[in-house]
């Protein structure tokens, strides 16, 4: 009786392993999903870079925005 008990107090433990090993991987799968899908969209950005004209004096910096000619003119905002 005490053997039986054993083994499966052993058996149960196995399977609560197993069972959080495979929530593990799943989590991991889902996080590398997303991972992959993010660098997607930097790796889109990085291949259409705006540009911009930078005017310094002293210790003042503004950067402007050059409008793409491809798209509508619409007012771009200035950065200070």
């Amino acid at each position: 009786m005490a053997m039986t008990l054993c083994f499966l107090v052993i058996g149960m433990q196995a399977i609560a392993i197993r069972h959080a090993r495979h929530e593990r991987i799943e989590q991991l799968r889902a996080e590398h999903q997303r991972i992959e899908s993010e660098l997607r969209q930097v790796k889109a950005v990085a291949d259409d870079p705006a540009p911009v004209v930078v005017l310094e004096n002293a210790d003042t910096r503004v950067i402007v925005p050059v409008a793409n000619r491809a798209e509508n003119r619409q007012q771009q905002p200035i950065y200070y």
